[in-house]
């Protein structure tokens, strides 16, 4: 067996691949979740991560009977099995067209952030490089080591924004959560999805199904994670209102950079802010290594390879120049993300899924 071969045939732990989801989850929310829980849910925008999470238990239930009915297989191969061959392909081919424009339009976000918040004099088309020639580095360590650090960069990281929120709260200021009515609802409502945008990439634990070793425990795990995760987002997103308010967040870029920023507590605490800076980089990294992994494991069912590793310097280049080249400003890179990656990847992370899950209830071989 060829090292490509070796690397790709090993598998990863239940508790592994909920972490690797949860990780991309919490990534997304690092720069999106105060803005898109509070717009134009305002001061209700805490009830919408409620909404959220109901919505998330239910689709790992589905996650989990789609990898249980078929053991083993590939998401080409539970496609197929459900809609056939022609369909399959089709399908496994828009989601690798998705995960390359998550891909592009994430790793300019990223290195926004960074340019923004920490090194205004930088050059953006170097961090890309940078963030680009990660991503193919950790990928060239196969599924397995980037597993396991996605797990322990999953629990550095809800501690640390446990802590976090626990500093909060001091500066929290109650009349930024009230009037909450009825009349709400539909407001709540849409937050609620722009919240679950986040979760899209939960479904890659279907891409990934035939690597993991063990799914006895998924439902079990991913209840528990999905729970934590949500508790947690839920305090962040108090806390932004508590802190900034809704009318504030709408005009930051990223509302946790400046959340951090407000933590005054001691003179120890002075340089919290460039220690997050690593820790969010860290989690951006874990971001593209994961997502990468998945577009190459695609394109290996799609395209039948033997061997991805030709493809590493090919999918660095891409993602230089599709990183680069996606947008012209932040701005426009925000507005691209919201009329088109939002939408985009609710249907390929959720709808999707669903259908494949109601086609085959229909058929009774899910």
């Amino acid at each position: 067996m060829s090292g490509d071969n070796a690397v790709a045939a090993k598998p990863i732990t239940a508790h592994q691949a909920v972490a690797v989801v949860l990780i991309l989850t919490i990534s997304m929310d690092i720069r999106v979740l105060p803005l898109f829980a509070t717009q134009p849910a305002e001061y209700a925008g805490w009830v919408a991560v409620g909404v959220q999470y109901l919505v998330m238990l239910g689709f790992f239930h589905i996650f989990y009977r789609l990898l249980i009915a078929f053991p083993g297989q590939s998401f080409l191969q539970i496609v197929e099995n459900i809609w056939g061959k022609v369909l399959a392909r089709l399908v496994v081919f828009l989601y690798i067209l998705w995960l390359f424009l998550m891909l592009a339009l994430s790793i300019h976000m990223f290195c926004a952030r960074l340019t923004l918040s920490q090194y205004p004099e930088q050059n953006s088309i170097t961090l890309i490089g940078i963030f680009a020639l990660f991503a193919v580095v950790i990928l060239g360590s196969g599924i397995v080591p980037v597993a396991r650090m996605a797990r322990f960069c999953l629990t550095v990281l809800l501690t640390v924004l446990i802590l976090l929120i626990l500093m909060w709260i001091p500066s929290f200021r109650l009349e930024n959560f009230m009037p909450v009515t009825y009349l709400d609802t539909p407001n709540i409502a849409v937050s609620g999805l722009k919240v679950l945008y986040t979760g899209a990439f939960s479904m890659l634990i279907l891409v990934l199904g035939d690597k993991i070793a063990s799914r006895d425990t998924l439902r079990r795990l991913s209840f528990r994670g999905v729970t934590l995760l949500s508790v947690i987002k839920l305090g962040v997103v108090v806390a932004a209102l508590g802190i900034l308010g809704p009318a504030l967040i709408p005009k930051i870029p990223f509302a946790m950079n400046t959340m951090i920023n407000s933590i005054t507590f001691s003179s120890s605490l002075e340089r919290i802010d460039s220690f997050m800076a690593i820790l969010f980089t860290l989690a951006d990294f874990m971001f593209l290594g994961i997502v990468s992994f998945c577009l190459l494991h695609l394109l290996r069912s799609l395209f039948s390879l033997s061997a991805t590793t030709p493809f590493l310097v090919l999918l660095g280049v891409s993602l230089l120049f599709g990183g680069y080249y996606i947008g012209n400003s932040f701005f426009a890179v925000s507005r691209l993300e919201d009329v088109l990656a939002y939408p985009v990847s609710l249907g390929m992370g959720f709808g999707i899924p669903l259908l494949l899950y109601v086609s085959g209830k229909l058929r009774r071989i899910v």
